[in-house]
């Protein structure tokens, strides 16, 4: 019994000094991923449309064009390759399939490759396709859902709702009109507007703090988790929005986003680190909600972002005080546990199959 505990702890010191070179480069990474005006996927204000597709894209092969896709050209993410809890297989995301539009589109901008504007056209498409009437406060607006599971930790079933996904939708539909002219696309991330102005129980995407603030839900559940970089990144995109279609429309949403993130930032703070949400129940299995390494630097850049927006000091206040921790001993611990726990779902999820 001696010597099996002997070869399990060598095993794991072994484990840790071996992660440890992952952990910096997955910190550094991070610290590329955040560095500068994180994000800005909104097109240029001031932008020519791009080119002039073929009339149609039928025939298409579209996995050799890029391997990040199926076989109908839309963006896929491996959850078993990246080990993630609760989700299995190749799925679409709508984030994700709007990041890599908008990053082929841009690619598109410096190299003049056809197939990155077809690849481009192809993601904002689907959201064209995927757009579902909603009647939202009895009035009719349109919402994007995913239709895979998320987990058991959010209590949801597929398909559902994100505020997450609904402004990388508007801002991937922006990209279509920036490259076409055609104001249907425009039109249509417009009436996607609707759902961030109001509450959950008004078939909305929000929830509303004790001071009338806007609370953009990443995850719509009940009970609501209220993931800090869903909310910053909503009202980060929402300003992107305004800046580039001109509309007042996402003013007072704006104003009420910032409201909402006076409210609830301080509940974020723990030891002068940032949490990744308020589950109602923390624990092992969900880190205590702890922030990740890329998501407290995350947090920090748009913050940082959102105060030069806003104008808001208290943005900055938790912005320094958060950076603080950003590569400290703590900092690269944390990530190598995580890679560990990483590691470890990726062979339970192989002895499964």
């Amino acid at each position: 019994m001696f010597f099996l505990c002997s070869i399990i702890f060598i095993a794991l010191i072994v484990w840790v000094f071996r992660s440890l070179p992952r952990a910096r480069e997955w910190i550094d990474n991070c610290d590329g991923a955040t560095s500068g005006p994180f994000p800005l996927w909104a097109p240029p204000v001031h932008m020519s449309p791009l080119g002039v597709l073929p009339p149609k894209m039928d025939g298409i092969e579209w996995r050799s064009l890029s391997r990040e896709v199926d076989a109908e050209g839309i963006h896929v993410v491996d959850y078993d390759a990246i080990g993630q809890r609760g989700v299995s297989g190749k799925r679409r995301n709508p984030a994700n399939i709007a990041v890599f539009g908008i990053k082929c589109a841009k690619r598109y901008v410096e190299k003049q490759d056809v197939n990155d504007l077809l690849l481009a056209m192809r993601q904002f498409q689907y959201f064209v396709e995927t757009a579902r009437p909603a009647n939202i406060a009895g009035r009719p607006g349109v919402v994007w859902y995913a239709d895979f599971e998320v987990g058991y930790q959010y209590n949801v079933r597929a398909p559902w709702r994100s505020a997450y996904f609904q402004v990388f939708a508007m801002n991937a539909l922006l990209w279509a009109y920036a490259i076409t002219d055609d104001n249907r696309y425009r039109d249509l991330a417009h009436r996607g507007l609707l759902a961030l102005s109001h509450t959950i129980d008004e078939e909305g995407l929000c929830h509303r703090t004790r001071n009338g603030g806007l609370f953009f839900e990443e995850v719509v559940s009940s009970p609501p988790h209220h993931i800090l970089n869903g909310h910053l990144h909503a009202l980060v995109n929402l300003h992107d929005f305004r800046a580039f279609t001109g509309f007042e429309d996402p003013t007072p949403i704006i104003e009420q986003g910032v409201r909402a993130t006076i409210d609830m930032l301080p509940y974020y703070d723990r030891y002068n680190y940032s949490l990744y949400s308020l589950a109602p129940n923390p624990g092992f299995k969900n880190h205590f909600n702890i922030a990740n390494p890329y998501y407290h630097r995350a947090h920090v850049a748009l913050l940082r972002r959102l105060q030069q927006l806003s104008g808001e000091g208290m943005f900055a206040k938790y912005a320094d005080r958060w950076e603080n921790h950003c590569g400290s001993a703590f900092d690269t611990l944390w990530a190598v546990l995580l890679i560990m726990f990483k590691d470890t779902m990726a062979v339970v999820k192989t002895l499964r199959r």
